[in-house]
């Protein structure tokens, strides 16, 4: 979405900001139109929130909380690249070229994310109902942005590279607990941008895109699991971030997915290249983190809830994991 920067931004290259009532001339600018309507510039369109960040060259963070006034169609031409999309809450109803993305939260609001990869410019289209909202956080990571990163390279996994390569790809992912932290941490940090902050948006939005890609991972052409099971363990992996599978043994996760317990190891490890044991590792290690930014727990009650039963080895593990210590993720609180 591009955005006419004369309201609410600090910078007109690199941060905008839209609060409150936002008009038809707000959105217009450069190749951005709405289709088949003659809008004022002054007329309302949306009500709430945008705001847009350039956190790094290339790396772009979009941030929504808002309601469409009228039903309208918009279109402008997208870059090459990867968006990423977590939907916090509401629906959203866009194409790329001819790649329909249609989310939503659901009534539950259980948030859901989407990948959709680029290679030539495409045309972006946003359909606008009335009285539909949304809360969301996109990223946008340019194809030169992705380049020096390296993931073009032979090292990177075959089917983050596979997918990276596709014009008009697309994927579905479910994002974990920590996904979820770090949507919202964005939506908190870009909506009053502080000077130090910047790092701050960029530190969130490469771990949220880190995320996002590891979804990808395992799905080259090394495996040969069929694509009904790489569903059933893209549904196991989601079930395993959750709190209601953190004391369950591997036979009872075993049973959970329907396998044996040799079959889903093996199958989880060429899924995702890694043991369910590490996986469950990380995850709590995850958890323990946002107990300690947001809820306040003291490290002690953070290393329990992880399921360690020292505070040394807990931030041990800590430590070596995000390369800080609990003790000082928790004092910046």
């Amino acid at each position: 979405m591009t955005m006419n920067p004369a309201k609410g931004s600090a910078s007109a290259r690199d941060f905008l900001l839209l609060p409150g009532m936002m008009r038809a001339g707000d959105f217009c600018g450069g190749d951005y139109h709405f289709v088949g309507a003659r809008m004022a510039p002054d007329e309302p369109v949306l009500a709430g929130r945008v705001s847009r960040l350039d956190a790094q060259d290339g790396l772009e963070v979009h941030c929504a909380q808002n309601c469409d006034l009228r039903d309208l169609r918009s279109r402008v031409s997208a870059a090459p690249g990867l968006r990423v999309t977590v939907l916090l809450a509401g629906s959203v109803d866009v194409s790329f070229g001819s790649s329909h993305v249609d989310l939503s939260a659901g009534r539950q609001r259980c948030p859901r994310g989407m990948m959709v990869g680029t290679t030539h410019l495409e045309t972006y289209e946003r359909r606008w109902q009335r009285g539909k909202h949304e809360r969301k956080v996109s990223l946008f990571l340019s194809s030169d942005w992705l380049q020096r990163q390296g993931l073009d390279d032979a090292q990177t996994d075959p089917g983050v590279r596979e997918f990276l390569s596709r014009n008009l790809a697309v994927q579905p992912w479910q994002p974990s607990p920590r996904a979820v932290a770090l949507a919202e941490q964005l939506l908190q940090l870009t909506a009053a941008p502080a000077p130090m902050g910047r790092l701050l948006i960029s530190s969130r939005a490469i771990e949220l895109a880190h995320e996002a890609l590891s979804n990808l991972a395992g799905q080259g052409g090394h495996t040969s699991l069929p694509p009904r099971e790489h569903q059933r363990l893209a549904r196991l992996r989601a079930f395993l971030s959750s709190d209601e599978a953190l004391d369950l043994s591997l036979d009872d996760i075993a049973r959970w997915a329907g396998l044996s317990a040799s079959a889903l190891q093996r199958h989880f490890r060429a899924a995702y290249g890694t043991s369910i044991a590490e996986f469950r590792r990380d995850a709590r290690l995850h958890k323990a983190r946002i107990d300690l930014e947001q809820r306040g727990l003291s490290v002690a009650q953070a290393a329990h809830a992880a399921g360690y039963n020292s505070a040394a080895n807990f931030a041990t593990a800590f430590k070596r994991r995000f390369g800080l210590s609990p003790k000082l993720v928790r004092a910046r609180i």
